[in-house]
């Protein structure tokens, strides 16, 4: 692989991995036969997933399973892109057939309209193409779109928005001009979000991946870096990043000088600064492509790919992989088999990663079997997330211990419909009862807090949000005894 890429060197094969919650399986949902190149899944806060595929959404259970009969159709789209809020509530963005402009329409998490279609752009131009949305926990999204000039340039611009359609700003032309074509986008909790975007080389040689940051109401915050350098050059690229401002680039990498191809990817700062640098996914992976990331709540990521099944050998199947990583870029072991081989020579058409804030992610992925496209999915959870002992309702976990400033966690799941929870803690010393809605909480980062001195404590909560919270018991001083219960 050539200059500035540094190798992380594995075998290309290991078994299923130790973060696999089970073998692949069919979701359904999506009708066989509906070959997609565009595929693409993300997950709310409560675990639950909404995926598109090419003209069709449906929602996905945390353990997989459809939740809708049948997937709803998107008439008359020509592209799409999808986002969604820490309750389900999602929005989809849309260039339709034979009409100039870009729209979005906002859904409830059952699919019901609560903004129907509305035009994003100000109709300043009139080919537009590939929009691409980020949602973030409390519903503000961002819009990116590729324009052409009557001149035959290209720019991207790109507008904000609240949950209920109302745009926070007019839209922008953001930086860099040079034949640009823009690629995804992720936004945090602040509303911060940035664009990854491709740009040409003046020698139309080479491709360049770039990223730029902007704040809330759409002012840049750090101006377009590029990320990568001839004589690589990019081929497809994919972003994601988490509520915190944690993201990580991905993309296929080819080096003209030594004719290679690789999987890479870039972490990039809330602040938008790059962090390290290019980072090789497996240099012995033979003909890789098709990455897709996923990042979770501290920092964890996930990065998939395509690649033949034995190294060096262009005639091998084709399998589907993974590899994990800390925060820091530290890969949490080697490369990993996610597909399993469930026929007997696929051809992976695109596959997504949705992450949830608990470092729980789905793999879903379309395959052609030589006569019929099928979804396939795996579930997994990073294998560095701290465990979290499960509540029932009613039933309390007693004898909990634990030294000045650690952290230790349970969890709960409540279903849809619950009008009110209640949680009760009592025990000596001073454990803080920290809750969080679909993550871990930290001291820095919580829902709800009782903050009262020892260790008895409560929170009563009406009309949650459906799905899984955390408890996690800081010791603001040492505590024992300690008794946890939740009811609902």
């Amino acid at each position: 692989m050539s200059l500035g890429l540094m190798v992380a060197l594995t075998g290309i094969m290991s078994a299923a991995h130790a973060g696999a919650l089970g073998a692949p399986y069919q979701p359904g949902g999506i009708p066989d036969g509906a070959s997609s190149s565009n595929l693409h899944a993300v997950t709310g806060a409560g675990g639950e997933s909404v995926l598109l595929a090419s003209s069709y959404i449906n929602r996905y259970a945390p353990a997989g399973s459809a939740l809708w009969p049948a997937a709803q159709a998107l008439s008359g789209v020509q592209w799409a892109d999808v986002g969604t809020d820490r309750f389900g509530n999602y929005v989809v963005a849309e260039e339709m057939v034979g009409q100039g402009g870009i729209y979005a329409t906002v859904h409830d998490r059952n699919g019901a309209v609560i903004t129907p279609r509305f035009r994003i752009d100000q109709g300043t131009m009139t080919d537009f193409s590939q929009p691409y949305v980020s949602m973030n926990s409390d519903g503000v999204f961002t819009v990116s779109w590729t324009v052409q000039t009557p001149s035959n340039s290209f720019t991207r611009r790109y507008r904000v928005f609240n949950r209920n359609g109302s745009a926070r700003g007019p839209e922008f032309v953001a930086q860099g001009g040079d034949s640009v074509t823009q690629l995804g986008s992720s936004i945090d909790a602040d509303g911060r979000f940035s664009h990854l975007s491709l740009h040409v080389t003046p020698d139309f040689w080479h491709m360049r991946l770039a990223a730029t940051r902007f704040d809330s109401n759409g002012n840049v915050v750090a101006p377009l870096s590029y990320i990568t350098s001839p004589p690589n050059t990019v081929n497809y690229a994919v972003m994601a990043g988490n509520q915190s401002g944690d993201q990580v680039i991905a993309w296929m990498n080819y080096a003209r000088d030594t004719n290679t191809q690789g999987i890479a990817f870039q972490r990039y700062s809330s602040s938008g600064q790059l962090l390290g640098g290019n980072v090789l996914v497996d240099a012995s992976a033979t003909e890789p492509f098709l990455p897709a990331v996923g990042v979770a709540e501290d920092g964890s990521f996930v990065v998939t790919w395509a690649a033949r099944t034995a190294a060096s050998n262009p005639s091998a199947p084709w399998g589907l992989y993974g590899r994990q990583y800390a925060k820091d870029g530290t890969a949490l072991g080697a490369a990993f088999r996610i597909d399993d081989a469930p026929v007997a020579n696929p051809y992976y058409l695109s596959h997504t990663v949705a992450m949830n804030h608990a470092g729980e992610f789905t793999v879903m992925w379309q395959q052609y079997n030589g006569s019929q496209t099928s979804l396939w999915a795996r579930n997994y959870v990073l294998d560095n997330q701290p465990a979290a002992q499960a509540l029932t309702s009613g039933v309390a976990i007693n004898g909990l211990s634990g030294a000045a400033g650690t952290l230790q966690y349970l969890k709960f799941t409540v279903p849809v419909g619950t009008s009110n929870f209640n949680v009760t803690m009592s025990g000596a010393g001073d454990a803080d009862m920290l809750i969080k809605h679909g993550a871990q909480p930290t001291p820095a980062r919580y829902d709800i807090s009782p903050a009262i001195d020892g260790s008895n404590e409560g929170a009563l909560v009406n009309n949650p949000p459906a799905g899984t919270f955390y408890i996690g018991l800081y010791g603001y001083t040492s505590y024992s005894n300690v008794s946890v219960r939740v009811d609902y």
